[in-house]
């Protein structure tokens, strides 16, 4: 075993066994790195990382290379996952670098972090027209021990580089959602969906904004049919292709073909959570049953097999089984005939297209295999756009296609499963966190949102620092809990993602207790992670490990960016509390995110949805209720038809003094009638209260329109 058989981390785990003497990313080991006079090779992966299992068996098991990795390099690994700032850092260098990143990230640097080469997946010996370890490694040996003052010279270049902040101020005006708009408008395939060829991404966060875009009442018909028409192409053409599993459900991590049909088999907690929120916000705006459906199949699948006993979250799982991708999840045409009788046959193959020959193509080999990837082909392309699936709803479908599915799930479940990383993170728990809380509300579902509390309260039992573990004041997190145990000092994410999902639990449960947590994590957020000078939140706190770079992230790629969420946090904060700070430090983000925004504004569209709540002058909507609750649900029920984006919603019992010292402005507020009373109120002016249903109904629709 070499130094990682110690670590919590399950890619770290993975590689405990390697002939290559892998050490953790510690200081320790840069300092043997300097002590030595050695360069340092950098592998940055995940542990259901399909690729990077690929390097391990061509790369890290082979003799060849692991004798001039330990001969002449300080060889360290780290877990993405675990430490986003470091491989921030590194992707943007290789990025930089080559035009391209991804993972395996390979990165060889001095003992003082600064790189000088940087590259994705590396075979043992040259192919694929990728240049091998075995070639390139002798030569950086060779020019580390001829020429290292040239190569400390480009890594500081390099980190010089990195350094650079872009500077301006650009004002930001409602024209950005219009630039935004164009610019995925162009780059949308009309007859799948999604935004790219191959490989095609979900890309939740775009298809959020577009969403607030057609809610947006001040646009024109033709752009909010547009916005609407390209959410549901993509979300009907994703659940209805490969992309989706129909036996185990959930969502696969991507497609490798541009009909959503070929899957990338891992499964991403984020992707679970990011999918179900805009699956959700599609059904409020569509009210199409399909979409619900389809968020119940997502959560079905988080709870059956990423769900911990304690109610938290794990992290992925593996798009390989036994040293295959896919191997899990496919089927001959032989294997699934023997499972159904003459008449079940005839109706699957009305549906699901299997072939004797395999319908599914190799990514890297390009030919079928004899596999089957399970996927519904009547509906997919340009039909899709209208999800037109009811007959996919008709009781005599779900009759007969129920006991099929149930018969391929169990024969699967028999086959030994893909590795699954229980990592709990405390970033993607608040994420999910958020979906299962927006999810149960407006499916008035209170198994989801019990849920949802479920994994709040581990969070806060399991991932909050106790007094005993800090010499500060603030509340602080870890990051990651794995075996009984918590570590890795909390980054932004951790501190507004978990946020982001105790705002909504408090907004749809009106507990008061995830208001008062949400104000001192954003506090903490703010101490410890705010740009004094150019404004915005670091990845890493003030007292974390010094890096070559103090990252700050605007980009909304796979995960919405920190600060894209602490934008929304910043603004819900204000609307319910009334606390100016907060409007503030919301100003200043956008302030920051200026000259990135008015560059490229389709590739911050989280930030845009989460500026949108500013822009559109939303409501903040007070529901104060008696304690029987008389009237509350009826109330509720209009927000959930309503179709409306921007409000921030308060749910306050009578004679409540947590809530008064938190949310002053709502103190004269009373039940009138003995019924739920609702204020209306705009930056914290309200109008008169409304007691009555069919009056609150009206008011919401000249809002709206």
């Amino acid at each position: 075993m070499n130094s990682l058989a110690k670590e919590k981390s399950p890619y770290l785990l993975q590689h405990k066994d390697n002939p290559v003497m892998w050490r953790p990313w510690s200081p320790e080991s840069f300092q043997i790195a300097q002590k030595e006079d050695k360069p340092i090779f950098l592998s940055i992966g995940y542990s259901t990382c399909h690729w990077c299992h690929v390097m391990e068996e061509e790369s890290f098991e082979n003799s060849k290379v692991a004798k001039i990795l330990n001969e002449s390099f300080v060889s360290i690994k780290v877990d993405r996952e675990e430490r986003p700032d470091i491989d921030r850092i590194y992707m943007d260098i290789c990025i930089g670098m080559t035009g391209n990143g991804g993972w395996p990230l390979t990165i060889v640097m001095t003992p003082g972090q600064e790189a000088f080469y940087a590259t994705t997946y590396m075979p043992a010996e040259s192919k694929y027209g990728k240049i091998g370890l075995l070639e390139i490694l002798p030569r950086i040996v060779s020019i580390w021990a001829q020429k290292k003052t040239d190569l400390e010279k480009t890594a500081k270049r390099i980190t010089k580089v990195v350094n650079k902040s872009e500077e301006g101020y650009f004002k930001t005006t409602k024209s950005i959602f219009d630039k935004a708009f164009t610019e995925i408008r162009q780059r949308f395939d009309m007859v799948y969906g999604g935004f790219s060829g191959r490989p095609k991404f979900p890309m939740s966060h775009s298809l959020s904004f577009l969403l607030r875009y057609y809610s947006d009442v001040k646009n024109n018909n033709k752009a909010k049919k547009e916005a609407l028409a390209m959410v549901q192409t993509t979300l009907a053409n994703m659940r209805l292709g490969g992309i989706f599993d129909h036996i185990g459900f959930g969502f696969h991590r991507y497609a490798t073909d541009e009909t959503w049909l070929l899957p990338h088999f891992e499964k991403m907690l984020y992707d679970q959570a990011s999918l179900a929120i805009v699956y959700t916000e599609a059904f409020f705006v569509t009210r199409n049953p399909a979409y619900r459906d389809t968020v119940d199949k997502i959560f079905s699948y988080v709870e059956q097999d990423l769900t911990s006993t304690e109610g938290a979250f794990y992290t992925a799982e593996d798009a390989d089984c036994e040293g295959q991708e896919g191997a899990y999840y496919m089927f001959s045409k032989e294997q699934v005939m023997k499972l159904l009788n003459k008449s079940e046959r005839d109706f699957f193959h009305s549906y699901f297209p299997i072939t004797d020959q395999g319908n599914f193509i190799d990514e890297a080999q390009g030919e079928p295999g004899g596999q089957n990837v399970f996927y519904i082909n009547s509906q997919t392309g340009k039909n899709a756009d209208h999800f037109d699936i009811s007959k996919l709803r008709e009781k005599n479908f779900t009759h007969r296609w129920e006991p099929l599915r149930k018969k391929i799930y169990n024969e699967r479940k028999k086959r030994a499963r893909p590795f699954k990383d229980d990592k709990i993170l405390t970033d993607i728990n608040g994420l999910m966190i958020a979906a299962y809380a927006k999810a149960g509300f407006h499916f008035s579902n209170e198994d989801y949102l019990r849920r949802a509390e479920k994994a709040a309260r581990f969070v806060i039992s399991n991932l909050e620092k106790s007094p005993a573990d800090q010499n500060y004041s603030q509340l602080r997190l870890f990051h990651r809990y794995r075996d009984g145990e918590s570590g890795i000092e909390g980054m932004l994410d951790d501190y507004i993602f978990f946020t982001k999902g105790l705002i909504e639990l408090f907004q749809v449960t009106g507990k008061v207790e995830y208001l008062e947590k949400s104000i001192l994590l954003m506090q903490t957020a703010c101490e410890q992670f705010w740009d004094k000078k150019r404004f915005g939140f670091f990845m890493t706190a003030n007292d974390s490990d010094t890096l070559i770079t103090r990252p700050k992230e605007f980009f909304d790629g796979a995960l919405p960016s920190g600060n894209s969420i602490a934008l929304s946090n910043c603004y819900k904060l204000y609307k319910l509390t009334g606390e100016s700070k907060w409007k503030s430090f919301a100003e200043r983000m956008v302030e920051a995110a200026s000259y990135y925004t008015s560059v490229a504004p389709s590739s911050f569209t989280a930030f845009l949805s989460s500026l949108y709540y500013e822009f559109a002058s939303g409501y903040e909507i007070v529901i104060v209720y008696p304690a029987s609750k008389t009237g509350l649900e009826g109330m509720l029920n209009v927000l959930r038809k309503s179709g409306m984006f921007h409000y921030t919603l308060l749910l306050k019992e009578e004679k409540n003094p947590r809530l008064d010292k938190l949310a002053s402005y709502t103190n004269p507020m009373q039940v009138l009638a003995n019924t739920a009373t609702v204020y209306l109120c705009k930056d914290h002016t309200c109008q008169k209260p409304i007691t009555g249903i069919q009056e609150f109904q009206k008011k919401i629709s000249r809002i709206k329109n």
